[in-house]
């Protein structure tokens, strides 16, 4: 690429990087939310215990607030560690995740189109849409950014590996990217498990690939499908609280969606180096077997030990552990803490407590 248009490309993304800064800086003046902040950053001690071993383990096993995304709480925790409760270092990492990612649409629709003018628009588009002022004002909604940029960045690498020739030996480093960036993007937010088909599109445009030649026989896309399918079916089963549950949690387990993408991430590098040990139906087979199973199993043992979590007062379908906040739930009256109770209306109450009150109580 000639220098002139390597330092054209350069100057628009600090152009774009600089007019995003610009356009969201008031939420350097944004207080926490009385909704979901309060239970990802406030009020978790979990987060609130900083980036170590205990939170790895904590994040990697635990269902609150019905999703399992361990990627997400450890830069919470790495964020309280640096910023403790001042929403001004929170708000700004979900500010520069964002920055990142407009220039990395940007970039990729440069390579794939070719012109600069029109990529620039779109990243532009991208960065400054109302639709997106959600997910970079609200600190809770950090998954959001962040797998979105994992996504592009799945999308970055796999752009690069299609392009090159079959017998170039970094294929396989830049398949390994892809199906890491994948992994990392679903332990975000298992939201991206449509990853697949938007490679299959970008495989018909821009790459122009022929889906019943090259990218079948290189079998690109069958490891990433069954990273999806594993995550997909893990996530609809904590989110309707199927877990393994062992008495007083003495036993350690490891969530069905851990299984899921970990093991995938194997699969697609013996696939590009010609190892193939087992067909992509094998190990959906075998993942699927897994993940049904855990639940069943789960079921059984929590009713041998005292039925589900509620009526232990441990975390609940939406995997919010009311021993942790002094309250336990009740089958009719809804939540009831040290001699209050607050009946489940009253959680869904939007804006119940302002900003300035949430940061004040969580101080």
């Amino acid at each position: 690429m000639p220098q002139p248009r390597k330092m054209r490309i350069l100057t628009f993304c600090l152009l774009l990087a600089v007019v995003t800064l610009a356009f969201y800086n008031p939420i350097v003046h944004n207080q926490f939310t009385g909704f979901d902040d309060w239970s990802y950053i406030l009020k978790n001690p979990n987060i609130k215990a900083s980036l170590n071993w205990n939170t790895v383990k904590w994040s990697f096993t635990t269902f609150r607030e019905g999703n399992w995304h361990p990627l997400t709480w450890l830069s919470h925790a790495l964020d309280y560690q640096l910023f403790h409760l001042s929403p001004i270092g929170h708000h700004y990492t979900n500010l520069l995740f964002h920055v990142a990612n407009a220039v990395l649409l940007f970039l990729l629709l440069r390579r794939a189109t070719g012109s600069l003018w029109s990529s620039l628009i779109v990243g532009a588009l991208f960065a400054l849409h109302p639709i997106n002022v959600e997910s970079v004002a609200w600190a809770a909604e950090r998954k959001n950014v962040l797998s979105t940029l994992f996504f592009l960045l799945t999308l970055h690498a796999y752009d690069r590996f299609a392009r090159r020739g079959q017998s170039d030996f970094y294929r396989v480093y830049l398949y390994f990217a892809v199906a890491v960036c994948f992994v990392l993007g679903l332990l975000a937010k298992p939201q991206i498990v449509t990853l697949p088909f938007v490679l299959l599109l970008w495989d018909y445009w821009p790459l122009q690939r022929v889906v019943t030649t090259r990218s079948s026989e290189d079998g690109s896309l069958a490891p990433l499908a069954q990273q999806s399918l594993g995550s997909d079916l893990s996530r609809r089963h904590q989110q309707r609280g199927s877990a393994l549950i062992l008495k007083a949690g003495r036993i350690a387990v490891v969530p069905a969606s851990a299984v899921s993408p970990f093991g995938s991430v194997a699969y697609p590098i013996l696939s590009e180096t010609g190892l193939k040990a087992l067909p992509p139906s094998a190990v959906i087979a075998t993942q699927a077997t897994i993940i049904i199973s855990i639940p069943q199993l789960g079921r059984g043992a929590a009713r041998r030990h005292g039925g589900i979590w509620d009526r232990a007062g441990g975390p609940n379908r939406r995997g919010h552990d009311h021993r942790q906040d002094g309250c336990r739930a009740h089958p009719k009256h809804g939540r009831q803490c040290s001699g209050h109770f607050s009946p489940p209306s009253a959680r869904l109450r939007i804006g119940a407590s302002s900003g300035d009150e949430a940061a004040r109580r969580g101080a």
